[in-house]
């Protein structure tokens, strides 16, 4: 198959972290897979796909890079609607999913708000007969808890832990990719894995997570009861502000974004 304009879906809040990271997932797997980092929103909760939305964010840089089986990389700006579609795994009747380190709104809110995405332009689809598995993929060497901007009270709903920076969705296989941007055609069956990224591009910052939280308030509409702002808060582990230089993202000792889920 061929891939021209991608239209990728997939629906999470990704925060924003500056930790090292540990891997989360210690099996190996060959699956094909799209692997997201960063300020995202993240929806596992639609029925027709797994749908990831690119939220404004000033001062980040957001693209998808298309890893391929011999090792190269084309690396495209994410903008638009884009859909990954993987063929149908018929011994599968529904996805594995493995994500406790991942971060949900609710428990911040609870059931006291409102999504509004409906109307955001960059966002991409994968729709759910073609995914296997979606799991964490690294979470932070820091633990984190959130409390009030308001009244520094921690937030006891939410569970403190080392949390997600990055997921991976484990596919089928390629089947066809629709992406804005794309100037040349991929072959489908050539694409190991696809990178979706939004970070920083200033990374020197101590602790970026609490820094860029709050651009996802943007996004939800809240009670009166609940019309308060949260921020991460570490509570163990130490930061490393020294990257290391590589062609992988996921090299990098400094980690930008996490994604959190609003359903």
């Amino acid at each position: 198959m061929k891939v021209r304009n991608l239209l990728a879906a997939a629906g999470v809040f990704a925060v924003c972290l500056t930790t090292s990271s540990v891997a989360a997932q210690p099996e190996v797997s060959t699956s094909p897979a799209v692997l997201i980092r960063g300020l995202m929103i993240l929806q596992l909760a639609q029925k027709d796909a797994l749908h990831i939305v690119l939220p404004d964010a000033p001062g980040h840089k957001a693209t998808v890079t298309f890893v391929m089986n011999d090792g190269t990389r084309h690396v495209i700006p994410f903008k638009g609607h884009s859909i990954v579609k993987a063929a149908s795994d018929p011994e599968r009747s529904t996805a594995v999913m493995k994500v406790p380190e991942l971060v949900r709104m609710k428990e911040l809110y609870g059931n006291g708000f409102t999504p509004l995405i409906d109307h955001v332009a960059n966002r991409i689809e994968i729709p759910w007969l073609g995914i296997r598995a979606v799991k964490t993929d690294k979470v932070t060497n820091s633990r984190y808890t959130f409390v009030r901007k308001d009244n520094g009270e921690e937030i006891t709903s939410f569970r403190p832990r080392n949390v997600a920076e990055s997921l991976r969705i484990e596919l089928s296989s390629f089947e066809s990719l629709h992406f804005n941007g794309l100037k040349r055609e991929i072959d489908a069956a050539a694409v190991k894995e696809i990178w979706i990224e939004q970070v920083p591009k200033d990374m020197s910052t101590a602790d970026i997570y609490p820094d860029h939280f709050h651009l996802y308030f943007h996004y939800i509409a809240r009670a009166a009861s609940q019309n308060f702002d949260v921020e991460p808060r570490r509570v163990s582990g130490a930061i490393s502000r020294s990257p290391r230089v590589g062609q992988s993202f996921w090299l990098d000792l400094v980690i930008v974004c996490g994604p959190i889920r609003i359903d």
